[in-house]
């Protein structure tokens, strides 16, 4: 079992979802385990966990592997990848996806002992050079939410 030792949040870059005929889908785990196998040639996606815009929480990669979303500062081999689906550099964070990704740190945080202080925005990894999780990612009311208990378990 991989010693997970922090966290890392990222978005998708991409939109919330997609039209196929008359039916709207929402980009999910699955849809991004094609993109990062099909396209990229990996094993399996990227992140451990996606968190939809609706507050949805979907499993990725399993947690005994490691991962393949943050090259700098080694945090594939040291942190669990969790990736919100949306392009925030263009568009919000919806409350409930917020809500949901939050439960989930603190979860995983209390999994595998993982410090507040090793919980980081992919853009806050020494070393990395992106804008994920996008200039309208709420990393003030995230990382509040975080320290506090308001949004716990309910």
């Amino acid at each position: 079992m991989v010693k997970w030792q922090g966290i890392v949040i990222h978005h998708s870059a991409s939109p919330r979802g997609y039209w196929q005929g008359d039916k709207w889908l929402p980009i999910n785990a699955e849809v991004i385990r094609k993109w990062h196998v099909k396209d990229r040639g990996w094993s399996d996606i990227g992140y451990h966990f996606v968190v939809l815009a609706d507050g949805t929480i979907e499993k990725g990669r399993p947690l005994d592997r490691i991962g393949a979303h943050t090259r700098a500062g080694r945090r594939n081999f040291t942190s669990i990848g969790i990736c919100l689906v949306g392009n925030f550099q263009y568009d919000t964070v919806s409350p409930e996806q917020l809500h949901s990704a939050v439960k989930l740190v603190k979860k995983l945080q209390q999994d595998f002992a993982i410090p507040f202080e090793k919980i980081e925005l992919h853009n806050q990894v020494e070393g990395s050079s992106t804008l994920c999780p996008g200039k309208l990612f709420p990393k003030e009311i995230f990382f509040a939410l975080l320290s506090s208990d308001l949004a716990g378990d309910g």
